[in-house]
């Protein structure tokens, strides 16, 4: 049988030189600290090094999970191969190259941005390095494929009737014999075939199956193949049929299945990527803990600990490639980032868990091209050729304008959107949501990504946008789930973001490197009361919280106590005073008399009980506010992509011609000026001209700064200053 070896210890020089070497343990990555403490981090091509004697076996291969961003192989001097993408698995044959003694494994991985590799461009850290497992694996004879594309070779297609397609590459062998267990680990058919040549296909049948029916009843099967007593493989696989509807939402084995979760980045504070087995049961049991039914593994591929948890716990996973924020503008990179979406589709084929290919993610932020959307398509083409069974997906910004075509290239269409924080108030996401199911009703939608941050320093009784305390980002939940769990059309809603993860470029809320979007924080150690918002809603598990942990020194004689709970009634109680509510999720009791001393407060929801204890203090507490706050005129968050989508040239004002300052019914009498403004709609920007011309038409003799006020919640946030360089080309007429 296959012998399967770990190669974990190493030495490592963080360039190509070699005259810097250190002992390092496999998972590593370079960046574990400059990556998460803000401003610029190390993105270079660093050496590993490792040695080895020649393991048994005929045939031997080493496997890397993921090294980030390129990789390229050397063994014993001789180049074994390259590979381009930082999150897939990949394959190599070392045979021919081994020696019989000592062997010495010598690997170049950079992390450095160039023209041809995805992500360009993302609102996370690049943390390079070897940072998943590496293992030899051995064989003596005939053995399944290594050659599909970092897969194990084989590909299990369940059917909801109880038929199982079986698809195997092999090298060599006579028999493939297969047998499938039923989840209480009975078996329930067999099969042996004959082996001809190096594809062997097989069909076996299953009575009255149990289906893969996500947390409900998340059933696995499991596919027990033999390649002549040489190989052998143990393939989980769930029996289940999804789709999406515009009118239904969410269909699991046919049946509505609202999808209600949260997304999360894999990186960890003082660790980055480097993590293990550990790390990933921990967050998903985090996950779990929540109530979540689903979550985004956004922006790239996660390791495959991360999809088996899912496939047992019955968690329905999106699953997302690394076209996010710019595309590279090449035949090069075009056929890199199918080829990662072809890795992607091999190697996590089999896990039931996986619902949904989303294709790339607020892709626009960089401008929409006719190449751009010839890829997208490409991809898409791709996605259903290779597995028509799955739903495809994109993340789109809720800018982007729906009559572009990139609301209508994948099966299903996502929104990524920040009402509250980026855009508008935390009231419009029902409004918002009513008016794109209204424009587009042929198309079953979700809500990728929604949310604000919050940093455990900062706290407010009256909190506002910016202020980065816990009580905005939980008011921001409070108000968007009401709206999502009153649209049954919406076919998902996912959290952005489960955990805080590492943003170097970001220094926000007082923290740099970081994006504080989480309802946990950075470390897993701390709830933010924005999670015991959802748990309220989504879990089963009976518990009452009150909130306000880390907001402890209150001022005024009396004082609000919100309490979150998925009991029918919550009792509060204050030395020889208690007060009864009912209504879940939120229990918000006020004017609770505050005496001017230590307030000691119990909440009592059936059997479960939390504590609190105010400290009566006579003025606020400054080191509740964030230093330096913003102005009231400057109300919501500036994007983190807004330099990227600025024009590149300089805008150079000149006498006799236009500028955003104009009144605007000289710029409609000015043909030129409004044929250079649609030019410019048309392309960065990716709306639709005519629509937006007649918006401004109706702004009648405003200036087009006022008008850009009007319809910015319909434009990007660097709409004003691609205007104004339209303009400051146009002579004006007068």
């Amino acid at each position: 049988m296959r012998q399967t070896l770990q190669l974990t210890s190493w030495r490592f020089c963080p360039d190509t030189q070699g005259a810097n070497w250190e002992t390092v343990t496999v998972p590593h990555t370079w960046n574990a600290l400059d990556g998460q403490s803000g401003g610029t981090y190390l993105r270079t091509c660093a050496m590993y090094e490792t040695t080895f004697r020649r393991p048994a076996g005929d045939t031997v291969y080493i496997r890397f999970e993921g090294a980030n961003i390129n990789t390229n192989v050397y063994l014993n001097g001789t180049h074994i191969g390259d590979h381009h993408g930082g999150y897939s698995a990949f394959q190599m044959d070392l045979t021919g190259n081994l020696l019989d003694g000592e062997n010495t494994l010598r690997v170049f991985v950079s992390n450095e941005k160039d023209a041809v590799s995805y992500p360009a461009t993302a609102d996370y850290t690049f943390f390079g390095g070897i940072y998943r497992p590496v293992s030899l694996i051995c064989f003596q004879g005939p053995h399944f494929s290594m050659e599909e594309h970092g897969s194990c070779g084989v590909f299990v297609t369940p059917l909801p009737g109880g038929q199982v397609h079986v698809d195997a590459h092999v090298c060599g062998g006579q028999t493939l014999k297969a047998s499938v267990d039923s989840p209480d680990g009975q078996t329930v058919c067999t099969q042996t075939v004959p082996v001809y040549g190096d594809r062997v296909s097989m069909d076996l049948t299953v009575d009255s199956p149990l289906f893969w029916n996500g947390r409900k009843a998340p059933n696995l099967y499991v596919l027990h193949l033999a390649l002549d007593d040489t190989d052998a493989l143990d393939i989980p696989f769930g029996f289940r049929s999804v789709a999406a509807d515009p009118g239904r939402g969410f269909l699991l084995n046919g049946q509505p299945y609202p999808l209600h979760g949260v997304s999360r980045h894999q990186d960890r504070e003082n660790l980055g990527w480097a993590i293990g087995e550990a790390e990933h049961q921990e967050d998903i049991g985090l996950i779990l803990e929540i109530g979540a039914n689903t979550v985004r593994l956004p922006h790239y591929q996660q390791a495959d600990t991360v999809l088996d948890l899912c496939d047992q716990t019955g968690l329905v996973v999106w699953a997302e490639t690394p076209l996010n924020s710019e595309y590279l503008k090449s035949d090069e990179a075009d056929a890199i980032m199918e080829n990662q979406l072809v890795e992607m589709i091999c190697q996590l084929y089999n896990h039931p868990s996986i619902c949904f290919w989303s294709l790339a993610n607020e892709i626009s932020i960089g401008g929409v091209s006719d190449e751009l959307l010839a890829l997208l398509r490409k991809l898409q083409e791709t996605a259903h050729t290779m597995d028509p069974g799955r739903i495809t997906v994109m993340a789109n910004m809720g800018s982007v304008d729906p009559a572009s075509p990139l609301w209508r290239i994948t099966d299903a269409s996502s929104v990524n959107q920040y009402l509250g924080w980026y855009d508008g108030s935390m009231d419009d996401y029902g409004p918002f949501l009513d008016r794109l199911h209204a424009l587009l009703p042929d198309r079953p939608l979700g809500l990728s990504e929604y949310g604000a941050e919050a940093v455990l320093t900062w706290h407010s009784d009256q909190p506002r946008c910016m202020d980065y305390t816990e009580e905005y980002q939980a008011l921001v939940h409070e108000s968007a789930w009401k709206a999502i769990s009153e649209r049954p059309w919406l076919m998902g809603a996912w959290v952005w973001n489960m955990f805080d993860f590492a943003a170097c470029h970001r220094d926000e809320g007082g923290v740099r490197g970081r994006n504080n979007k989480g309802l946990m924080t950075f470390d897993r150690k701390t709830r933010k009361d924005a999670f015991w918002f959802y748990k309220a809603c989504w879990s089963d598990e009976p518990f009452v919280y009150i909130t306000g942990k880390r907001f402890l020194n209150r001022t005024g004689d009396t004082v609000d106590i919100k309490v979150y709970s998925n009991q029918e009634e919550v009792t509060l109680c204050c030395v020889d005073q208690e007060w009864k509510l009912k209504g879940k999720p939120v229990f918000l009791f006020r004017n609770i008399p505050f005496d001017g001393t230590d307030m000691h407060l119990t909440a009592r929801a059936g059997d479960c009980v939390d504590t609190l204890t105010l400290r009566h203090v006579d003025a606020p507490d400054p080191s509740y506010v964030l230093p330096q706050p913003k102005t009231e005129v400057d109300s919501r968050v500036r994007q983190w992509f807004a330099d990227l989508q600025k024009p590149k040239e300089e805008i150079v004002h000149r006498e006799g011609y236009f500028t955003m300052q104009d009144m605007m019914d000289d710029i409609v009498r000015c043909p030129e000026a409004m044929a250079a403004i649609e030019q410019y709609w048309a392309g960065p920007l990716e709306l639709s001209a005519p629509e937006q011309a007649e918006r401004l038409r109706k702004g009648g003799s405003m200036p087009p700064a006022q008008i850009w006020r009007y319809i910015k919640k319909y434009l990007p946030e660097a709409a004003y200053d691609y205007l104004d360089a339209a303009l400051a080309n146009v002579r004006h007429p007068d």
